[in-house]
């Protein structure tokens, strides 16, 4: 007999919730609210190139998505094997920086600081964690070494996924 599956609930915000996160994020607002509204995974949005964006018609379409393995970027389908065309919002759209089209279509639509892919790890620590805890998501209590009680925000990324699913 196979032992019994521990459901847990997922997490999402509400969309007043995401305008905050999403002006706490600073520069990184378009990725916040295409994560949120848009479903897309985070490896899919950190492949995410301008020849897949279409903002005229409002669609991405998403073939690809990266994963870091033992330290590389390997590149492949996304996780169920099979591109897909999401829609944008039109807000959402007009937040783009339309610069960095100037790279040519090849070209990162959210490359980290050096011009390549972003690491979850890095955008946890440089600007998430502090945007999470601007909006004060989730908090909890934590009691420090020294025994004091500190306040904890926590918020996954990847929980932008859920709140797009539920808005």
């Amino acid at each position: 007999e196979l032992p019994a599956v521990e459901s847990v609930e997922q997490r999402f915000i509400t969309l007043e919730q995401l305008h905050t996160l999403a002006s706490a994020a600073g520069d990184h607002r378009a990725l916040v609210y295409l994560l949120g509204t848009c479903g897309l995974r985070f490896g899919e949005v950190a492949e995410l190139r301008w020849r897949g964006l279409d903002l005229d018609r409002l669609q991405i379409r998403g073939t690809r998505s990266v994963t870091l393995v033992d330290g590389k970027f390997v590149i492949g389908s996304p996780k169920n094997g099979k591109g897909r065309t999401v829609s944008i919002p039109e807000f959402v759209a007009d937040l783009f920086d339309l610069t960095g089209q100037d790279s040519g279509q090849n070209a990162l639509v959210f490359p980290d600081s050096q011009g390549g892919h972003m690491r979850g790890t890095n955008v946890r620590r440089r600007w998430w964690s502090d945007a999470v805890t601007a909006a004060q998501l989730f908090p909890r209590t934590e009691t420090t070494k020294s025994g004091d009680d500190t306040v904890v925000y926590d918020f996954k990324i990847h929980e932008l996924r859920h709140t797009a699913a539920s808005l």
